[in-house]
């Protein structure tokens, strides 16, 4: 395979002045002779004293293998010296924190042009820091401590440490011992650690390399992917058709799970702030891995904010889709908020589509207010089909269910003043003494036949004749 690019022995923290372009302020590609001298500015002076510095810093034990390595010009003997100079990190029988981290301060400059590369470069060529990755596989569990205190060191100044050892390791189908590498990082939890690499590939590897890994993560860890608002975020926010389309794939074929339905409330609160494509890339998402429209209804509870359009669009999109049940029905009903944004629409669709089942529980809410004597729900119950009635002509339906019609009769006497004056619909509907051709031949007068009341009802019935008595 092609060696990687000629090696830079100095890391510029502050690009040069030959490196950046000042009429477009994009960095410009390094010569192709990589070392220090060619480049010829007083920055690499000043970092070639600082790696010095750090040099003779180092335990005389490991520094001049560090020495060697880091001058070195040849890439042929660079990589021998670089396996010198782990080997020399492998033999010493007591090497502390701080040692260690000076050793990675030093790797660090002659190591970050390699970490620059893509890891979808690792297939043509190998980078030299994979001489360190590769002691995890050689090495037994018990042996490996110190290869990861490394690490942990190497990757508090490089970021980008993480991702290349996700990418070594899921290559090798070793992504077990991502977990140990956590272990022993300053972040130390694996959902932590994990989101900040997957941001960090995003950013600095791009969309491709994030896209490439992001199923396998899913399936390794779901304890920390699931629900994970940060990562389904990343996922969103650079995703193209093709890629979309490749989720949702791989979501309906059961290889994704995104959604954690005790959580989905609260990460569709944190979208509301996202951007519109992205959020309806999550209800994508969400449609694809069929998640209980009853738990997706909840988050509506604490939006008090009617600009959310793209939520109240989506939730339309996606409730139209499903036949409802009567859980679903009394998420809707009982909301009290959000009537014109989505509960009166979607409540309008599904009676054209699912007429009888509708108000049938309907019909069932209301009979369960009166056997309960819940006047509050009755009158909610009250308001929602005056709605209903003021925004499309259900009153067919209506009279052609009978026990409904009856049970409005019946109770609105119970309902209070205020919403008897907003549901002038229904007061003309229950005035009506026909119903329709279905029924007329079972018309029932409810002040005449007592037997066919329930008996609070009737109870209920006679006092208030009795208080209207009084009066």
């Amino acid at each position: 395979p092609p060696p990687p690019p000629p090696m830079i022995n100095f890391s510029l923290e502050q690009p040069s002045e030959a490196m950046v372009s000042e009429e477009e302020g994009e960095r410009a590609v390094p010569p192709e002779n990589g070392n220090a001298s060619s480049v010829g500015s007083a920055e690499d002076d000043c970092t070639e004293d600082i790696l010095g510095t750090l040099i003779e810093d180092l335990d005389p034990h490991i520094r001049e293998e560090v020495r060697k390595f880091a001058y070195e010009p040849d890439l042929v003997t660079q990589r021998t010296t670089f396996g010198n100079v782990i080997s020399r990190l492998m033999d010493h029988p007591a090497w502390t924190r701080a040692k260690l981290a000076s050793v990675a301060k030093c790797l660090h400059i002659s190591l970050a042009p390699y970490f620059g590369l893509s890891v979808l470069d690792d297939e043509n060529q190998v980078p030299l820091h994979h001489g360190i990755f590769q002691l995890l596989s050689i090495l037994k569990k018990e042996k490996r401590p110190r290869v990861w205190k490394f690490l942990s060191e190497l990757y508090g100044i490089e970021p980008r440490v993480g991702y290349h050892l996700l990418f070594y390791l899921h290559n090798r189908a070793q992504l077990d011992l991502y977990r140990e590498f956590v272990s022993y990082t300053t972040i130390g939890e694996l959902k932590g650690c994990i989101t900040e690499d997957l941001r960090v590939c995003q950013e600095e590897d791009g969309p491709q390399a994030f896209y490439k890994i992001i199923q396998d993560i899913y399936q390794k860890f779901p304890s920390v992917t699931t629900g994970n608002a940060n990562i389904l975020h990343l996922i969103v926010s650079c995703i193209d058709a093709q890629q979309l389309h490749t989720i949702i794939c791989s979501v309906m074929s059961k290889k994704m799970k995104i959604f954690n339905v005790r959580t989905i409330s609260s990460l569709l609160r944190t979208t509301l702030d996202w951007e519109t494509f992205e959020q309806y890339c999550v209800w994508q998402l969400l449609s694809a891995e069929s998640v209980p429209s009853e738990t997706i209804v909840d988050v509506l509870k604490d939006i008090k904010d009617v600009q959310h359009y793209e939520l109240f669009s989506s939730m339309l999109v996606f409730l139209k889709s499903i036949k409802p049940s009567e859980k679903l029905v009394k998420k809707i009903i009982f909301l009290q908020s959000h009537e014109q944004q989505l509960v009166i629409p979607i409540t309008v669709w599904w009676i054209d589509k699912y007429s009888d089942g509708i108000i049938k529980i309907i019909e069932g809410f209301v009979n369960s207010a009166v056997t309960n004597m819940d006047d509050k729900r009755l009158n909610i119950l009250f308001q929602f089909i005056e709605q209903i009635c003021n925004a499309v002509d259900v009153s067919h339906q209506i009279y052609d269910h009978k026990g409904l019609w009856t049970q409005l009769k019946d109770s609105y006497n119970f309902v209070s003043t205020p919403v008897k004056k907003e549901c002038p619909i229904i007061q003309r509907m229950i005035n009506e003494t026909r119903f329709s051709r279905k029924n007329s031949e079972e018309t029932v007068d409810s002040d005449d036949d007592d037997t066919q009341t329930p008996k609070h009802m009737r109870k209920r019935r006679r006092d208030t004749i009795l208080d209207s008595d009084d009066d």
